[in-house]
């Protein structure tokens, strides 16, 4: 049985290209959204192609329904302040609280992307003992 699933900055949604008025994007998503940038959502897109596909949910889940998510484990979601992701885990979140699987998140304070694996970072020490912490709480149940 899996007790929870605990998701890193996850390019679930697509939101940045779902953004009607551009000049909403923050800094950090505006250099994402520049066509060279792109590659990183391409890649995980069949035919190389995500905006052929923004609304399959086998490319990006966080476009699933509500029905659909209740069928997944409980969450725990983190992503950087910083993070050109951040937007698909904010927009995540109320969806998995709509679906009971919203379990915590962490939103790190001057976090970019992939700030858990920067080992000489302040952030990455934080990630790990409140990830940690999490762990236990909601999977070992301590």
């Amino acid at each position: 049985m899996v007790k929870a699933q605990f998701l890193m900055t996850p390019m679930i949604r697509d939101a940045i290209n779902h953004v009607a008025n551009k000049e909403d994007l923050r800094e950090d998503e505006v250099e994402m959204y520049s066509p060279g940038k792109q590659g990183c959502f391409d890649l995980l897109s069949p035919g190389g192609k995500a905006k052929d596909h923004t609304d399959n949910i086998q490319v990006f889940p966080g476009r699933c329904s509500i029905d659909q998510l209740k069928l997944v484990p409980p969450c725990v979601i983190c992503f950087g302040e910083l993070d050109f992701l951040r937007r698909d885990c904010e927009e995540f979140i109320p969806m998995l609280k709509a679906a009971g699987k919203y379990l915590d998140h962490q939103n790190m304070p001057g976090g970019v992307h992939g700030y858990w694996s920067c080992i000489e970072m302040a952030e990455t020490v934080m990630f790990y003992n409140e990830t940690g912490a999490a762990f236990k709480k909601y999977v070992v149940g301590a």
